[in-house]
């Protein structure tokens, strides 16, 4: 995969190089894209807090290490390289499984060669923990299984034309503690992450291991610490920001020059094995079968040394083998869903009047619900008792199946807050023929009982009742208790 990244950038040089002295080509080919996945840490929340100064004239995600590496690299290699970033406050990896899977991305940016994950602070948060021990697992073992989760479908050949070539993964640990305060449980993710990093074969940074002995050995330390330390505060300043940008370019080089710097005889190896021996008339014992062209199996406490080589070779002989060269050329990654949104996640995307122009072409009726955006969380709130809309979706795309309702829920506490819960009715209109029973419905909780809020995931899946082409999906959203409601983003997907 780093030797096609840096084919991809090589072919933009030289057509840069050709702009400089005139020469025309045939076709402009596309920039290096990095994505940058993560949550309110990655967005820059608290990037203000520098030694410098006590203002800042950046803005959150300005001043986030994301936007810092951007520049850095446009510094660097004009013209070579964007970087986009998909950051929210208050979610996690279960929120990006979610977003990738179905590309729910700005129509503009192309397909990544390059994610990072960096969603470490928020997958330690303490309601994680907390829901580790009502499962009565460790939160290790949750941490595992969610990133997995999350690192097989970004990893997972290509199927159909909507899928794209799986990008190259990288993982960045910022998590330094204070959701947790024994030194032993602060180490969670970074030790799940190190057995997926080393199983599955991406690349893992931390910033967390870089710093460690600096805030060990003063706590009281803000540069590259959260500044209430050691009280609970995960959001560490500007230090921390301008640390990264550093940390991630090195380690991105540091790739690239050490494929560039491999023997030529270890480039021309098998994509699948090992290089072939110089005596290829003889035969060895005991030489190793070319890697299975597949994942491998599920990791978990079952996955042993017995059948992991019969299951992994068995799952790749029952998949076959999609080729991507046969779809239409595109750079962008293709929309799965009929309809969706998340308050916030892009810049031109995170008013109240961009949600009520997302919304309006498909909202049929509305008593009660508006877009707002307190505490910087934009959404579709419930402002009384009773609250309903409605919203009405021709499937008019011939390919385009719909399965799945998929809803980010903003999940709270105190009194506002108080028996928060919504009912979710969906309706299914066949050859034009309006229908009133219900097909599908789930109500979904507002709040909880710990103080702070958070951003939960919930699917509706139609079963049997798939909305086909031509089919009519209405969907009607009611307050049932409580006194307001957020919806923090909603997809209507294929799958």
């Amino acid at each position: 995969k780093v030797g096609e990244i840096l084919n991809v950038a090589w072919s933009r040089y030289q057509f840069l190089k050709q702009q400089e002295t005139n020469e025309r080509a045939a076709t402009e080919p596309r920039k290096v894209s990095i994505l940058v996945m993560g949550g309110s840490v990655t967005m820059g929340v608290q990037c203000l807090n520098n030694p410098v100064m006590q203002s800042s004239r950046f803005a959150r995600r300005n001043c986030a290490w994301p936007t810092r590496l951007s520049i850095l690299f446009e510094s660097m290699f004009p013209g070579l390289i964007r970087v986009d970033q998909i950051t929210l406050g208050g979610t996690n990896t279960e929120s990006a499984k979610t977003i990738w899977d179905y590309a729910l991305f700005p129509s503009d940016m192309p397909h990544p060669d390059i994610v990072i994950h960096a969603y470490s602070t928020n997958d330690m948060h303490v309601l994680s923990e907390r829901k580790a021990m009502e499962m009565g697992v460790t939160l290790e073992d949750m941490i595992l299984k969610v990133n997995q989760d999350f690192v097989r479908t970004i990893l997972k050949p290509p199927s159909n034309c909507k899928d794209r070539p799986p990008p190259l993964l990288l993982y960045y640990d910022d998590y330094i503690g204070n959701e947790q305060k024994e030194i032993v449980k602060t180490h969670s993710f970074g030790k799940a992450a190190q057995i997926l990093a080393n199983y599955y074969g991406f690349g893992l940074i931390s910033y967390a291991d870089a710093v460690r002995e600096l805030i060990y050995g003063d706590t009281e330390e803000d540069w590259f610490s959260p500044n209430s330390w050691p009280e609970r505060q995960v959001h560490p300043g500007m230090g921390m920001h301008i640390s990264s940008m550093w940390f991630v370019a090195y380690n991105l080089l540091n790739t690239a020059t050490a494929y560039c710097g491999s023997s030529e005889k270890l480039l021309r190896k098998n994509e699948d094995g090992i290089p072939p021996l110089r005596n290829n008339n003889k035969k060895l014992k005991g030489e190793p079968k070319p890697v299975p062209v597949a994942l491998p199996p599920e990791l978990n406490n079952k996955t042993n040394l017995d059948d992991i080589s019969s299951q992994w070779q068995e799952h790749a002989r029952s998949k076959n083998i999609f080729n991507l060269s046969e779809c239409p050329p595109t750079g962008h990654l293709l929309s799965r869903c009929l309809f969706s949104w998340i308050g916030g996640m892009e810049r031109s995307f995170e008013q109240p009047k961009h949600l009520e122009k997302r919304m309006k072409p498909v909202r049929v009726s509305n008593d009660g619900w508006t877009a707002s955006a307190d505490n910087n969380k934009l959404g579709y709130e419930a402002t009384k008792n009773g609250a309903t809309f409605e919203i009405k979706l021709p499937v008019l795309e011939e390919t385009l199946e719909i399965q799945t309702l998929n809803f980010m829920v903003m999940t709270s506490y105190g009194e506002k807050w108080k028996d928060s819960k919504i009912a979710v009715d969906v309706y299914i209109d066949r050859a034009g023929t309006r229908n009133e029973t219900v097909a599908k419905t789930m109500d979904i909780l507002g709040y909880h009982d710990r103080n702070t809020s958070e951003t939960y995931n919930y699917k509706l899946d139609l079963e049997g009742d798939t909305a086909l082409p031509k089919d009519i999906l209405r969907m009607k959203i009611t307050l049932v208790g409580g006194s307001t409601f957020k919806i923090m983003g909603m997809a209507i997907c294929d799958h």
